[in-house]
């Protein structure tokens, strides 16, 4: 009889946490919360951008709704080759598919040239290596049904190689999933 007594104890005890699990859809058939959380990548081309005059990047989901940059160009017709390797993170504002974006981050570049943004460095070869500082104030279109990416953004940046500070747009389209 205690033997009895003791498993409908325990029963009784644990009956609840399976009809609280029994209500309860698995991970896999649960929806996102939003339409990005199924989004994880992003690769795009960017004009105009946190790249000079273009860009291609990748984008990964860091985050809730904080997103890394890695991207690289170059311009062989440029001071004798001209490479920039933007890098940055940004954080997105919004719901659905329509997002407010900022983030900052910093563009890598390097040119053959002596001759950059009108400074000569006599052919030190170090002075052609140098960063710039960027931000990223924009609006990203990523729907979860489909895979377009697009985004337009005002992108300031401050290059401390010739003490100048600048503003740009950029549009991006690209891939996303």
């Amino acid at each position: 009889m205690k033997i009895i007594i003791f498993s409908l104890l325990i029963l009784f005890t644990n009956l609840p946490h399976s009809w609280a699990q029994s209500g309860n859809r698995t991970s896999a058939d649960q929806k996102p919360n939003t339409d990005i959380d199924r989004v994880k990548n992003v690769v795009y081309l960017e004009l105009l951008g946190n790249g000079g005059i273009y860009s291609f990047n990748y984008e990964r989901r860091l985050g809730d709704k904080i997103w890394g940059r890695a991207g690289a160009s170059y311009f062989p017709a440029a001071f004798d080759g001209f490479a920039s390797f933007p890098i940055g993170a940004s954080y997105l504002f919004g719901k659905q598919t329509k997002y407010f974006e900022l983030g900052i981050g910093t563009t890598l570049f390097y040119a053959g040239s002596d001759n950059i943004f009108g400074l000569d460095f006599d052919d030190n070869e170090e002075d052609r290596f140098s960063a710039g500082i960027t931000g990223t104030i924009g609006y990203r279109f990523q729907p979860s049904t489909e895979n377009l990416f697009f985004k337009v953004a005002l992108i300031p940046a401050y290059i401390p190689i010739a003490s100048a500070f600048a503003v740009s747009a950029g549009l991006s389209l690209g891939y996303s999933f």
